[in-house]
């Protein structure tokens, strides 16, 4: 498994990904799945400096995945959920799990305005 759903599933309390999770780096996976390749692979280089090395790589996959029509939608419907989400995972780059419940908040919101489940796994 990729570091950085390693690091999703971490985040989201040790448990396997399952329903929106899932389905949200599936879409990202399908879309932009070498930039995703590119930022986990990175990760797995730097485990411990992984927030400074792989910044580039964490760039193009951002500018990717904003490309998809789903993935705008989420961001202009939940930019408030998503800019609490973003700014803990910026002050606790190595502690996530101390953002879950900003996590789940912008998931939930997501989850209102996007029916995920149409994606295919």
């Amino acid at each position: 498994m990729a570091t950085r759903e390693v690091e999703v599933r971490e985040f989201l309390g040790g448990s396997p990904l399952s329903g929106p999770e899932a389905q949200t780096i599936e879409l990202v996976k399908q879309h932009c799945g070498r930039y995703l390749t590119s930022y986990s692979n990175c990760i797995d280089q730097f485990p411990d400096t992984w927030h400074l090395d792989c910044e580039s790589q964490k760039l193009k996959l951002a500018t990717c995945s904003q490309e998809h029509p789903t993935i705008k939608t989420i961001k202009m419907q939940c930019r408030d959920e998503f800019s609490v989400y973003n700014t803990c995972a910026k002050n606790n780059p190595l502690h996530l799990d101390k953002c879950s419940t900003e996590f789940m908040k912008f998931t939930e919101c997501a989850n209102k305005f996007v029916n995920l489940s149409k994606i295919v796994l």
